[in-house]
């Protein structure tokens, strides 16, 4: 996992659209942000790709939280899905909230606009699968497994399995369900995440740099439309 983690986009890259090759260019983006959020936070593909800004949640009490739920966005896989997951502060300290509030200033609904393109329906998971696959491949990974690293380092710990379940969205009934939840199920939430191992902590937190085609509102250049607007005579 920590190899993983040494790769291109997350320590720098050759170009904004080239996250494979090693160079000096760094941006926050899906693949960055999504990958540390399964590896900490435990959460499926496409209930982190398919957040909102709305889903981050800081203003009840002093842990932030996600609130994993189906929005105008996307689904989520079943009832139990429905969950509040504690900021684990690797998360905070790589710049997950800077992030999201350099989004929001832009007026984006979307957390990780750059997944998104209006000239297809496929999972906003396959985007993110596509770009990282490189990556992937290099550590004999898939995005499957970042997430079982995430319920297997928490069993090693021996965290219960029904609040394993809680976690990972296996469970019954949970009691963080609603968006605003009582703060002291995050404060015993993260007394399980802190056992985590830090597989990040070489990385250094940087100034948020959005991709210039988000920062632009344009359409993703990597989509059809995007394409055929490029290709387009002016």
């Amino acid at each position: 996992m920590q190899t993983l983690f040494e790769s291109p986009v997350f320590t720098g890259y050759a170009h904004w659209d080239d996250i494979d090759t090693p160079g000096t260019e760094f941006f926050h983006r899906a693949e960055f942000f999504c990958t540390i959020l399964a590896a900490y936070e435990g959460a499926r593909r496409e209930e982190h790709c398919g957040l909102a800004v709305d889903d981050v949640i800081t203003d009840n009490g002093d842990i932030p939280y996600i609130h994993v739920a189906p929005n105008a966005l996307r689904r989520v896989k079943n009832l139990q899905s429905v969950r509040n997951l504690a900021l684990h502060p690797e998360v905070i300290r790589l710049g997950f909230l800077d992030y999201v509030e350099a989004i929001s200033a832009l007026g984006c609904e979307r957390l990780f606009p750059d997944l998104y393109s209006p000239s297809t329906r496929s999972p906003l998971g396959d985007r993110l699968y596509k770009q990282m696959l490189p990556s992937l491949r290099a550590v004999d990974f898939t995005p499957h497994q970042i997430r079982h690293f995430f319920g297997d380092e928490l069993k090693q710990e021996e965290v219960s399995r029904e609040f394993r379940a809680d976690l990972l969205g296996h469970g019954g009934e949970s009691e963080t369900t609603e968006r605003y939840c009582n703060p002291i199920s995050l404060q015993r939430q993260m007394v399980h995440l802190l056992k985590l191992p830090v597989v990040t902590a070489h990385l250094k937190a940087q100034p948020i740099r959005l991709l210039p085609w988000v920062v632009a509102k344009e359409i993703a250049p990597w989509s059809k439309a995007g394409k055929a607007q490029k290709r387009a005579p002016r």
